[in-house]
């Protein structure tokens, strides 16, 4: 799992918490509002909701802000280890494979079009995921 910025609607950005479900191929995404842990631990929080049958998770973070903000330490370490935290470097993302669906998604579904708005792009992009 890692966090993508979306592409940049005309008129504000879209940030996407993607999720990758490795051994199902699947993805689950979530549009935040901002890219912050005030945003980001609520989304993190569901997605354990959804799946907690799962013994753990490898949550794999860059060193965005979002991932290193207190709040976001405070929460994965009161999870018991149920998220295990994988660190990537700044510039290491092209190894985290849900950067290059995120990437490969933005080819497919995006091709270079232009929204009106921030709801228009949000309208446009999350369709486009199987559910």
């Amino acid at each position: 799992m890692a966090q993508s910025p979306g592409s940049s609607a005309t008129r504000g950005t879209v940030n996407i918490l993607n999720f990758l479900v490795a051994h199902s191929g699947m993805m689950e995404r979530v549009c935040l509002e901002a890219n912050d842990s005030d945003h980001d631990v609520p989304a993190l929080k569901q997605f354990r909701r959804n799946h907690h049958w799962l013994r753990g998770i490898y949550l794999i973070h860059d060193g965005g802000p979002s991932h290193t903000e207190q709040i976001t330490k405070d929460y994965l370490a009161a999870c018991d280890g149920w998220w295990r935290l994988c660190l990537t470097p700044a510039r290491a993302s092209w190894l985290d494979q849900v950067e290059l669906l995120t990437h490969a998604f933005g080819l497919r579904c995006l091709k270079r079009g232009s929204w009106s708005s921030r709801e228009d792009y949000i309208a446009h992009v999350m369709p486009s995921w199987l559910d």
